[in-house]
């Protein structure tokens, strides 16, 4: 039995009593015994009628009787009014006696609505840099307007002076098209608003720029417009009191749902933007949040706000610079904030993850780097019952839930936030909860919805945040999965399957490569040689075996015995190279191609090394050995790795890593000694 009542209110008195009680989403989540998904539907007033066992549940946790609930409920929530605005002047009519705020809101996220169209920028289809410059002072139009109405404290000279420059680069452009040019129209205006009355303008050019769409577009701009006023309505806006106005701000554009042709004018939105270049990915990941009524790049509080500050206060010469360049300082900016400690570090584009590729799998031994050495530890078969393993179980279960949460609010495929949800159910309550088959076939899904949207054409069909999402809760999936010695043995068991002895024998012969390019590095501690060569002998033994045998069927057990074995020692070489890889990337973060070069040059030539300090600026000597060496060897387990990459799939992303760096050592191999000294000089 579902009960209707106003879940807005529901939602708000949840979240206060939350609050009050210094309570999480998932912990309060995990006292009312719902998922924290089916929890956030309610608490953001998406859930239209909760079930009756629902109530009943969420009114234990919160010590209440189920009447006294509802009665509280019945108090909080406002009475229902329904606005059914179709026109400019239903709209003005409305708007008497709110304040003008209310009208500011409503204008912009009317200009929101249109914003996707300026896709059909030009009817040649091609994009000079006067496009360019328009496109820019576009989006810095849109989001000036939006943060002076959404912070105190910002002047509207800003929104005005970004409004000005907009309107010099329309009128400038003789090949703008016609919806380009009435979308930038409604988005000049909502950033020019003084009066109420001036909503009439920024809705009257909305509606313009729908008009090369069906017109039944038109309709749904007005039924969203409409969903806006009984929002604010239910909100009990008065001209006395607009601090809830900024609810309407950061809520999703069509309240009442997205029309299909919306969200294929979005995805043509984000294919259109990456066609301007890598560097304009900020905007469409800044519309994105808009479109969801998320915060800017998906920050926290505080760095959002530091952000929306950043982009909208910047200086008039600032914004004369190229795109290119103000698109990067955007980037970087956001970037920084990432990684400041301000909330937890996450992609901002959509570039390939390396945490995929260099991450630990389950096997006999997980391999890492400590103080400029590569070191081994043995599996714990006991892991899944240590703090480790709940503290990974923990964060893995966290960032499902997040990743659902956050597929809800955009476009995603069903069956994509399907398989997340029942992966959060698959992580139970506790890690003791976990059954190693079902976390493995529920990782797989997961791991098979990456490789989905991990080609151009599919990239379109998910944004960017998701897709980082879902490449890093993959991730954490792949850690968690190492807690399980069971799981261990059935990827290798997985990968003994594929491996017929002709295959083994020379993946064997790549591995043993590896092995003898580690035992001559000086960054590979005696722990790692040790591990590496930890199968060699059963290796050998059945060898012997299966060279000198005359009986069939034990040659025959040798050889299927020797597969396994080989099977499990690969992924240990798999484990080293990874760790490698990723030792030698933190080391070189932040280093142009040519210092990367030199660094190659530089390990094959000892006689060079006097260039070390040159390269590392401020580094000690130390650690510029240290970075010569990791260099050193990652060229020369590339080829081996080139070879295992054809006999076993799950080599190839390392090999691609590995031949990265081989080739940048070609190239300066190749170079005069003059051309070296120059690259080092940049």
């Amino acid at each position: 039995m579902a009960l209707d009542l106003r879940t807005r209110a529901l939602g708000e008195i949840l979240k206060e009593f939350r609050k009050e009680n210094n309570l999480s989403r998932a912990r309060f989540s995990s006292r009312i015994g719902i998922s924290v998904t089916a929890y956030l539907k309610i608490e953001d007033g998406r859930t239209v009628a909760p079930h009756f066992s629902t109530l009943e549940k969420i009114s234990d946790a919160m010590g209440l009787s189920l009447d006294d609930l509802l009665r509280e409920v019945a108090g909080h929530a406002p009475k229902v009014r329904r606005n059914k605005v179709e026109s400019v002047e239903d709209l003005l009519k409305w708007l008497a006696g709110k304040d003008s705020k209310v009208a500011r809101i409503l204008a912009i996220r009317s200009a929101l609505r249109v914003l996707p169209v300026v896709s059909d920028v030009s009817p040649s289809k091609k994009l000079d840099s006067e496009l360019k410059e328009f496109l820019l002072s576009l989006f810095r139009s849109m989001h000036i307007a939006w943060s002076t109405v959404a912070y105190h404290g910002l002047s509207g000279s800003l929104a005005l002076n970004a409004s000005r420059s907009l309107d010099r680069k329309a009128e400038s452009i003789g090949n703008l098209s016609k919806t380009a040019f009435d979308a930038g129209g409604a988005i000049f205006w909502s950033a020019r608003l003084r009066s109420k009355s001036g909503v009439s303008e920024t809705v009257d050019w909305a509606v313009r720029a729908l008009r090369r769409f069906p017109e039944s577009s038109t309709n749904d701009f007005w039924a969203a417009v409409s969903a806006d006023c009984s929002f604010v309505d239910d909100l009990r806006f008065s001209k006395s009191s607009t601090v809830r106005a900024t609810d309407l701000l950061h809520s999703k554009l069509w309240l009442g749902g997205q029309p299909m042709w919306v969200v294929q004018e979005w995805q043509s939105f984000e294919r259109f933007v990456r066609t301007l270049g890598k560097d304009w990915l900020v905007w469409a990941q800044l519309h994105e949040n808009r479109l969801s009524g998320g915060r800017s790049f998906d920050l926290e509080p505080k760095a959002a706000q530091v952000i929306d500050y950043f982009i909208a206060t910047q200086t008039v010469k600032w914004w004369q610079r190229s795109p290119e360049e103000i698109n990067h300082d955007i980037a970087a900016e956001v970037q920084r904030l990432r990684q400041s400690g301000l909330e937890d570090t996450r992609p901002l584009t959509d570039e390939s993850v390396d945490s995929l590729v260099l991450t630990q799998r389950p096997a006999a031994h997980q391999f890492g780097e400590r103080a400029g050495q590569i070191i081994a530890t043995r599996a714990n078969n006991g892991l899944q019952h240590s703090s480790v393993a709940h503290d990974i179980w923990k964060e893995t279960l966290e960032k499902a839930q997040l990743t659902a949460a956050k597929l809800e609010k955009t476009q995603a495929p069903s069956h994509v936030l399907d398989t997340i949800e029942r992966l959060v159910v698959a992580l139970g309550k506790s890690a003791s909860d976990i059954a190693p088959g079902i976390l493995l076939m529920r990782s797989r899904s997961v791991e098979a919805v990456v490789a989905t949207f991990d080609t151009p054409e599919a990239r379109n069909e998910l944004f960017t945040d998701a897709q980082s999402l879902l490449r890093d809760l993959s991730a954490c999936l792949e850690d968690l999965r190492a807690v399980f010695p069971e799981i261990m043995e059935i990827e290798a068991a997985r990968l003994a399957q594929r491996m017929a002895d002709e295959v083994a024998s020379p993946a064997f012969k790549n591995a043993k490569e590896i092995i003898n390019q580690a035992k001559y590095s000086d960054v590979v501690a005696p722990s790692a040689i040790e591990a590496l060569e930890a199968a060699l002998s059963d290796i050998d033994e059945t060898d012997v075996i299966i060279a000198n045998s005359s009986n069939d069927v034990v040659v025959a057990g040798a050889i299927e015995k020797r597969a396994k074995i080989i099977s499990l020692h690969l992924l240990d070489i798999r484990n080293f190279s990874a760790s490698v890889l990723k030792a030698f990337k933190e080391r070189s973060s932040g280093a142009t191609r040519a210092t990367g070069a030199v660094v190659a040059q530089v390990a094959k030539d000892a006689g060079s090394r006097a260039y070390k300090g040159t390269l590392d600026g401020v580094e000690e000597t130390a650690k510029a050995s240290v970075k010569v060496a990791m260099a050193s060897l990652v060229t020369n387990i590339a080829g081996p790795l080139a070879g295992l990459a054809v006999l076993v799939a799950s080599f190839s992303g390392l090999s691609k890593k590995a031949e990265e760096v081989r080739k940048i050592e070609e190239d300066v191999r190749s170079a005069k000694n003059e051309d070296l000294e120059k690259l080092i000089d940049v």
